[in-house]
């Protein structure tokens, strides 16, 4: 479900072109490239137990795959035809307030298209780590409560958030949550989420980081680019 709630929070709402003033020096830039890494390491610290942005991506990537306290790993390897994927579940691991379930992490690679008009196409990483609860209304309440307090901690570091609901054909709220924005970057490079699973019916509380591999480094997606995305206020 999760697969499917990113899609439709990421491509399907309505796109505007943002303008921004010429920045000449690019000493400042490059600065200011540096300071998002470095919040987004901070940021991945708190929660996950591989850190895209600390090291290599590679150095990342292994530590990940190799992690003693996952367990039901299932890996697609990237060849001429197909992109890399990866998923397992924690043992041990519990990275929110209320104890899950399950928590499985996810990794995916995914073509997106950047300009449709001159085909021009990236490889962005999906990392996703996903907590489970018993779909109870207790459970939904705390869930939402702990998606918000996640957001107010992680706004200070963004420039922008979209908040999102998604509803099913009884007209309910059955998913939601944020995207946060940084500026001067086409994709939010991170979602706060929670929905309920079209099978299991069970809870779903999800940290989406959406990276670029650049030079083996992981990077925030899309620098330098129009947003994906109209801006609504979070409040």
């Amino acid at each position: 479900m999760i697969k499917k709630l990113f899609l439709t929070i990421s491509y399907t709402i309505v796109g505007i072109t943002i303008t921004m003033g010429q920045i000449e020096n690019s000493f400042v830039v490059v600065n200011y490239n540096n300071a998002v890494q470095n919040d987004m390491r901070y940021i991945a610290g708190k929660y996950c137990r591989s850190n895209p942005y600390k090291g290599s991506f590679n150095s990342f990537l292994h530590h990940l795959v190799n992690d003693p306290t996952l367990k039901d790993k299932e890996q697609i390897k990237k060849t001429d035809s197909t992109l890399y994927s990866f998923s397992a579940f924690y043992t041990t691991h519990q990275p929110f307030p209320l104890k899950s379930s399950k928590v499985q992490v996810t990794l995916w690679e995914e073509s997106v298209l950047l300009n449709k008009s001159l085909s021009i196409r990236d490889t962005l990483v999906n990392y996703i780590l996903s907590a489970y609860y018993p779909n109870t209304a207790t459970n939904r309440k705390k869930v939402k409560k702990i998606v918000r307090r996640i957001f107010k901690k992680a706004k200070p570091y963004f420039s922008e958030a979209t908040k999102t609901e998604t509803k099913n054909k009884k007209k309910e709220i059955v998913g939601g949550g944020y995207n946060m924005f940084l500026l001067m970057h086409g994709m939010a490079p991170l979602g706060i989420l929670w929905d309920i699973d079209d099978k299991s019916q069970e809870i779903g509380l999800y940290l989406v980081f959406r990276i670029r591999n650049r030079n083996n480094r992981s990077e925030t997606p899309v620098p330098l680019r129009p947003r994906f995305g109209r801006t609504i206020p979070a409040s």
